[in-house]
Parts: structure tokens; sequence; C-alpha cells
């Protein structure tokens, strides 16, 4: 089983700033400042799970890793 304990994030308001609130399920918005550096110090200590009501279709599921494959610091 996972030695780490699990960390579960929030993807809107946590991992992007969702400064514009929903809009018919589009992301945009930037990374929240400071993100990436603080997700690599919690990934030693957490096996990182990130979810959201987006989650619910496996498009958005998509859609969210392609957001964050594009993001990554």
């Amino acid at each position: 089983m996972w030695s780490k304990p699990i960390l579960c994030l929030d993807f809107d308001g946590v991992i992007h700033d969702y400064r514009e609130g929903w809009k018919g399920g589009d992301i945009y918005g930037e990374v929240t400042p400071g993100f990436w550096e603080w997700l690599f110090k919690a990934a030693k200590l957490f096996r990182i799970v990130v979810y959201s009501s987006r989650s619910k279709t496996e498009e958005a599921g998509q859609a969210m890793q392609a957001w964050l494959e594009t993001n990554r610091a």
C-alpha cells in the first residue's frame, strides 16, 4: 500500500486562481502564486491527489491534466 498519507487538493481556487468564478467549465486563470514550489515540498511528505467538482466527467479530468501540464513550473 501507500507509504505516505494522502493530501487532497481542490483544483479550482487552490491550484489555479479561479478569479472569475465558474464559466461553463472552461479552465482559465493563472497558477496560484507559489503553488508549484509548495507542491514539490509537499510531495516529499504526501501522496498528492487533485480533485474537483469538474472530475465528474473523463473529459473534464483530462482538461485539468492538460492545464496542469501546460502550466507546470
